[in-house]
């Protein structure tokens, strides 16, 4: 037994070593399909099993301040992203593992037509990036409607319109809650106004001074009272702002990924498999793009709106939206 496994050993590293002798570049088509970092899917499954960890030990706190918050990882899983991201995974080892197989037996001029084919392929899916290594974004957000037209040809079999209409439905809802709050603040402070208005009225009267200062001593309470209202109505707004726009770049994320699944299974069909790969793969490309500046856009206008309440530790809140979705 012993002596049969050394033998198909040597027998299999004769054979790498002949494939490699026969295609100088067999090892570099290997490495472009070969999988060494663990899956995405992994990572956010091990990510996901930290946070609800963290959050388990902050429990009895996060309720006493009225604070529990969930993770991306946690909304991750709620809109089916892991799912998605799964799916998308075993789609590209399946094929991946189909081209593998066929790597061995192509040789001569098909095998350097391959091997060329895969370097173009490598070049359109690889997104630029700065001197920090982050992805170069063409577009300030508010382009995703281009996806529509860009895959027009996959269509009604991938609405790819959902990804239009999830990022309009979470600005539209900051807008109304912006709105809102400035409605409310505006209608405290009318009200100040008009009691302040008919206190100064009465002090007019037979008992002068000492009216004016007790209506002076109870407009400043009611001015300390409404500074401490506005800034509790400001705290809360900031809890809402951060959780929807947390939930908001969670769906978009978890739609774009299933868009990317529907479409890579739609351009696999026999029929589709005629088109232009480098092509398809310039548009996977430039939908990357445009999804990446959606997402960054949308997390810059909940940013914004966090800011613009003016409260003290709130960067610490701007920082914990941008580095759960980072």
């Amino acid at each position: 037994m012993s002596g049969g496994l050394d033998a198909l050993e040597n027998i299999g590293k004769k054979t790498m070593e002949v494939l490699t002798e026969g295609d100088p570049g067999f090892q570099n088509k290997r490495k472009l399909l070969k999988r060494e970092a663990p899956s995405l899917s992994a990572l956010l499954r091990e990510a996901k099993a930290e946070a609800e960890a963290k959050q388990n030990e902050a429990e009895t706190t996060s309720q006493q301040k009225g604070q529990a918050q969930q993770s991306y990882s946690s909304l991750f899983d709620e809109y089916q992203g892991v799912i998605h991201l799964e799916a998308l995974e075993l789609l590209s080892e399946e094929y991946a593992a189909k081209v593998r197989g066929c790597l061995p037996s192509l040789t001569g001029e098909e095998g350097d037509w391959v091997e060329g084919q895969m370097e173009l392929l490598d070049q359109a899916l690889t997104i630029r990036e700065d001197g920090d290594g982050l992805a170069v974004l063409d577009d300030d957000g508010g382009k995703l409607g281009e996806v529509v037209e860009l895959f027009s040809d996959v269509t009604p079999a991938v609405k790819v319109e959902k990804l239009v209409k999830i990022s309009t439905f979470w600005r539209e809802k900051l807008e109304t809650m912006t709105v809102s709050c400035d409605d409310e603040r505006d209608a405290t402070g009318n009200t100040e106004g008009t009691e302040e208005g008919v206190s100064k009225e009465g002090g007019k009267g037979a008992e002068g001074g000492k009216e004016d200062e007790e209506e002076e001593m109870e407009s400043e309470e009611k001015e300390e009272s409404s500074e401490a209202e506005n800034k509790d109505n400001a705290n809360k707004l900031s809890k809402e702002v951060y959780t929807n726009g947390l939930r908001g770049l969670v769906q978009l994320t978890s739609a774009s990924i299933e868009v990317f699944r529907k479409i890579a299974e739609v351009s696999l069909l026999p029929q589709a498999t005629k088109a232009d790969t480098i092509g398809q793969a310039k548009r996977f490309n430039r939908l990357t793009v445009l999804v990446s500046g959606e997402l960054d856009a949308l997390a810059s206008v909940h940013a914004e709106v966090l800011t613009d309440l003016g409260l003290e530790d709130i960067n610490t809140t701007i920082t914990a939206l941008y580095m759960e979705v980072s």
